[in-house]
């Protein structure tokens, strides 16, 4: 294949990881695609840029790529969003008076349904205002299908970018927030929040981060995205490797993507990282999935009725539509991944 140039944004989170380490490890080089990466601060600012065509392609949460395909956001965009960048990744960060009220509700038990009985109990009686980073968001439809219906009007959802969550807690304008890694991790160490819980222990394995890509863009290379996919499994086969995610977090740290300290950034990664509820010595974030294309067909599934709308029912399929790159990638897999 020639070379293509992609231009891609993302938003500084340890969910990006895949995506980064493609280009800085040279996979995406190898495989004929120049990528630029330019960091955005906020996932409005990301989305704008994307429908507008500032970028090409772009790491997206997932209810927002079909918020931008279906025209439930200020700006529609015609995209295709087969590859998976990261799963789960999220955690419930409380401040001192929340985590106190639900380690009393709890006494002692390690149990996210427990948990949500807490919440709901704090909901009954005065506001829980829980910090998301985005309305089209898994942290905010999750939340709300966690929670249900009986945390009723107590509960409400306030947006601000990942990285100010904690200011913005700091502030007394919300009681807790749910966030990628590693700004929850990184309220804890700097004593501003208590972690709750890692949202993998709702046990959904869903796709939070896609790689979104402007269908145009796609159409103009229609080698790209098979050249794309080997990359992405390429990196996948390289972080199963000793030392690769320590490697991943200190290229993570560098000033152009995350900008924070490496160990910050490891805590993702961390099986034994300390929390309230729902910890099962499991890494809080797991990055990719691509070797389990019916992941997408499971958002498919569950993302659509939690967003509403019917033109989002009618366009997630088409958005999340692996099937023309199976026959490419499946000789692939089987001769460079069969091994693991």
């Amino acid at each position: 294949m020639t070379d293509v140039s992609l231009t891609c944004g993302f938003v500084p989170l340890a969910d990006a990881g895949l995506l980064i380490a493609a280009v800085e490890q040279g996979f995406l080089a190898e495989e004929g695609v120049a990528v630029t990466l330019q960091r955005c601060a906020s996932w409005s600012s990301l989305a704008d840029r994307l429908a507008t065509g500032l970028f090409d392609a772009a790491h997206l949460l997932s209810p927002l790529a079909l918020a931008i395909q279906s025209g439930a956001m200020p700006l529609q965009a015609d995209l295709v969003a087969p590859f998976i960048l990261g799963r789960d990744g999220n955690t419930l960060a409380a401040t001192p008076a929340l985590a106190d009220h639900c380690a009393t509700h709890l006494a002692g038990a390690d149990d996210p349904a427990g948990l949500a009985q807490a919440l709901r109990a704090w909901a009954g009686v005065r506001p829980l205002r829980v910090g998301v980073p985005f309305g089209a968001s898994m942290h905010r439809l999750q939340l709300l299908d966690w929670l249900g219906p009986e945390a009723g009007d107590g509960l409400s959802t306030v947006v601000a970018p990942p990285s100010m969550l904690g200011d913005v807690m700091d502030e007394g304008e919300i009681d807790a927030f749910m966030v990628g890694e590693p700004y929850g991790s990184l309220a804890q160490a700097r004593g501003r929040a208590t972690l709750l819980m890692p949202v993998r222990a709702l046990g959904q394995d869903l796709p939070e981060k896609l790689l979104g890509l402007r269908r145009d863009w796609c159409a103009a290379h229609p080698e790209a995205l098979a050249a794309i996919g080997r990359a992405f499994l390429r990196t996948e086969l390289w972080l199963t490797q000793p030392g690769a995610t320590a490697e991943l977090a200190d290229i993570l740290s560098r000033p152009d993507f995350l900008n924070l300290p490496p160990e910050a950034i490891r805590r993702a990664f961390d099986p034994d990282l300390t929390v309230m509820a729902g910890q099962a010595g499991r890494p809080v974030l797991r990055l990719g999935g691509n070797r389990w294309p019916d992941l997408l067909d499971t958002a498919a599934d569950w993302i659509p009725p939690r967003m509403g709308g019917e033109r989002a029912e009618e366009s997630v399929y088409d958005l999340f539509d692996r099937r023309p790159l199976d026959s490419v990638l499946d000789g692939f897999e089987q001769r460079v991944l069969a091994p693991l």
